[in-house]
């Protein structure tokens, strides 16, 4: 009986230092950007503030001739990436370009693919030194000067109606 009563005194006693030890408690709070904050903490520690991150997704088509022109934008924090297709589903080459404080002219490099003709990285360059943000772009269209360029006026302005390139 004595073993019995020290066993449940010594569970009960691990309930409560359990209990004291982990009182975590997560408060999510909606901040100005709509992303969500959880805040964790404990009584033997400090709080720590994490952001859940949000990512969205937009796609559009638009039509060249006798060709359809597939976009797909993915927008993370600071941060796009914007695929451009005439074909669906293919990734020949990847760019990315970010701005530095130390040039005017974003740093860029490619990331996947021969990058031949530079489309990516050129489009990549381009969107962030308008944008100041980091782009990754995929630009897999023929190598036909005009549609590239059709492309390109119409992602800019895709981009605008998304909010990703200010007005």
């Amino acid at each position: 009986k004595q073993w019995y009563q020290r066993r449940v005194r010594g569970h009960t006693n691990m309930a409560d230092n359990i209990e004291e030890e982990t009182n975590i408690h997560i408060q999510i709070e909606n901040n100005i950007n709509n992303e969500t904050k959880q805040t964790f903490s404990s009584s033997s520690s400090q709080s720590i503030a994490l952001e859940v991150p949000s990512i969205k997704q937009h796609f559009h088509i638009e039509s060249f001739l006798d060709n359809s022109i597939y976009y797909q934008v993915i927008v993370l924090r600071d941060s796009y990436y914007v695929w451009i297709g005439s074909k669906a589903a293919t990734m020949d080459e990847l760019a990315v370009a970010i701005t530095t404080p130390y040039d005017k002219i974003p740093s860029a490099s490619s990331l996947l693919g021969q990058n031949v003709d530079g489309l990516s990285q050129g489009l990549a360059t381009r969107l962030a030194t308008r944008t100041k943000k980091v782009f990754f772009v995929s630009c897999n269209l023929p190598n036909d000067q005009i549609m590239i360029a059709f492309a390109e006026k119409k992602l800019v302005e895709f981009l605008k109606s998304v909010n990703v390139i200010q007005s």
